[in-house]
């Protein structure tokens, strides 16, 4: 999360000011379930096996090509358009318990009307794993793609498809595309 605040204060957004980064209990708490629509925009991070707002989000609407999901305890990522699993590399040796890079992760951006509150927005940053999610953070940090996003908007929706390129460790992140 730390990385997210960061990318946004390099937009002139600073946390406690323009913005709170709080866990989803701490929000929930405060703000109430997701589903009463609090009546903030919300920015959630992290896919759907992490962040129960992104859960409930995804299954309430389905109407983005790119379906994240959680299956057998992973977050899995399809193209509904062309019927197809994305998935990274994990280049994980289970044997030595040591990572080797260079892998691939992939992440989302999709923002859309609240389900819940039609005056108010909710934005998912989200990635089959850390990487992918921390790539698609950099890329709304990025006002030349960000505003190749914007232009893809349908109907108020948004949604883009991203490429993080990682070398020896997930968190080296090395190059960051977007896809779609």
């Amino acid at each position: 999360m730390r990385v997210i605040a960061h990318l946004l204060e390099k937009t002139g957004r600073f946390e406690g000011k323009d913005f709170e980064i709080v866990p989803v209990a701490e929000f929930e708490r405060e703000r109430g379930c997701i589903e009463t629509g609090p009546n903030i925009d919300v920015i959630a991070v992290c896919g759907p096996k992490r962040n129960s707002i992104v859960a409930t989000v995804l299954n309430t609407y389905p109407g983005f090509r790119y379906a994240l999901r959680v299956e057998n305890g992973k977050n899995v990522l399809t193209d509904q358009e062309q019927n197809s699993t994305i998935s990274g590399s994990e280049n994980f040796d289970n044997e030595t318990m040591t990572w080797h890079g260079p892998g691939t992760d992939f992440g989302v951006i999709q923002s859309l009307e609240s389900p819940f509150n039609h005056d108010r927005r909710i934005t998912i940053v989200a990635g089959l794993r850390g990487s992918g999610t921390a790539g698609a953070a950099q890329v709304l940090a990025d006002a030349s793609k960000l505003r190749e996003i914007c232009k893809l908007s349908k109907g108020g929706r948004f949604e883009a498809l991203v490429k993080t390129v990682w070398i020896g460790r997930p968190e080296n992140i090395s190059k960051v595309s977007l896809v779609r």
